[in-house]
């Protein structure tokens, strides 16, 4: 299988944002757990999303639990979750980054949003 640029996206909304934004990353031919990591415009990661959170990563059309190896590797699949910034963090532009482990290399998808306080 070839990976194209567009089998990952990701979406937030609202952006820009005040006190939360719910983050979509939505990929196929996933291989294991993608790693989710929100950076500030100085390359500091702000917030990491724990491997194997609450997020769950779902076939698009049924809401069943989706495995994440074996015979529907090749279906879209989308994890969403809610990001509430530290107090701490001030407003700014920031950057989602997702990465996308594939079985030979990893693809990455970057997001810019907005916070505002």
């Amino acid at each position: 299988n070839i990976f194209k640029p567009q089998d990952v996206s990701i979406f937030a909304y609202p952006n820009p944002f005040n006190s939360s934004c719910v983050i979509t990353v939505e990929t196929q031919n996933l291989a294991s757990p993608p790693e989710i990591a929100i950076y500030d415009l100085r390359g500091n990661v702000v917030y990491k999303l724990p491997p194997l959170s609450s997020i769950s990563f779902l076939p698009e059309e049924k809401g069943e639990p989706f495995p994440l190896l074996g015979e529907r590797e090749t279906q879209r699949v989308r994890g969403r979750f809610t990001w509430m910034p530290d107090e701490k963090i001030p407003s700014g532009i920031y950057l989602i980054r997702a990465t996308i482990p594939q079985q030979t290399k990893s693809v990455v998808c970057t997001k810019r949003i907005v916070y505002l306080k």
